[in-house]
C-alpha cells in the first residue's frame, strides 16, 4: 500500500536460482518413472530446454557484481544453522567479485555473539562490502535506514515473512 501511494519507492526486484541441482534430478527421476514413451518424450525435451537454460544464465556473483554496491550493507535471510554456514562458505566466490574487501556477520539464537554483531553490522561504515547473515532475526521490528538490500536465501511460503523481510530495506 505504502508503494501504491507514493510513500515508498518501488525496490527493484532481482530474482536468481543458486540450488538446482537438486530439483533438476528430482525431476529427471519422475520422468525416468514415466513408462508410456509418448508421454515421457515432452518432459523429456522439456528438462532438456531447462539444462540449456541454465547453463546460460548468469551465476551469482555476475548478478551480485551487478546489482549490489562496493560499499553497501545488505540483509542475507537464511533458512537454519547449517544453511547459514553454507552460505557464508560461498561469500568468496559471490561477493568477492563487488568488493574483494567485505565483512561478513551472524546473528541467530545459537550464536553467544548476537548482539556484538549486530552492533557492529549497525555502526560499521567502511569502504567495503557489509553482510548481516541472519536466521529468524531481524524479519520485522527492527528498521535500519541504512540497507541498501537483502538477500533472501531462504524459501519463503508465507508471504507476511517475505513482505517483512524485504521490507527491511525499504525506507
Amino acid at each position: 500500500e505504502a508503494i501504491a501511494r507514493g510513500i515508498l519507492a518501488s525496490p527493484r526486484y532481482v530474482i536468481s536460482v543458486y540450488r538446482y541441482e537438486e530439483e533438476i534430478k528430482k525431476y529427471a527421476g519422475r520422468i525416468g518413472q514415466i513408462r508410456d514413451p509418448r508421454r515421457r518424450a515432452p518432459m523429456e525435451q522439456h528438462l532438456r530446454q531447462l539444462r540449456r537454460a541454465l547453463e546460460k544464465a548468469d551465476g551469482l556473483d555476475v548478478i551480485f557484481q551487478r546489482y549490489m554496491k562496493p560499499d553497501g550493507k545488505y540483509l542475507v535471510f537464511c533458512a537454519g544453522r547449517l544453511h547459514l554456514e553454507e552460505m557464508k562458505a560461498q561469500a568468496p566466490a559471490w561477493f568477492a567479485p563487488v568488493n574483494r574487501e567485505y565483512r561478513l556477520y551472524s546473528v541467530h539464537s545459537e550464536n553467544q555473539e548476537s548482539a556484538r554483531e549486530f552492533r557492529d553490522f549497525k555502526n560499521d561504515k567502511g569502504p567495503h562490502l557489509k553482510l548481516l547473515f541472519c536466521i529468524d532475526m531481524l524479519n520485522e521490528g527492527i528498521h535500519l535506514d541504512d540497507i541498501d538490500g537483502v538477500i533472501l536465501m531462504r524459501p519463503t511460503v508465507s508471504p507476511v515473512i517475505y513482505k517483512q523481510q524485504i521490507g527491511r530495506a525499504l525506507t
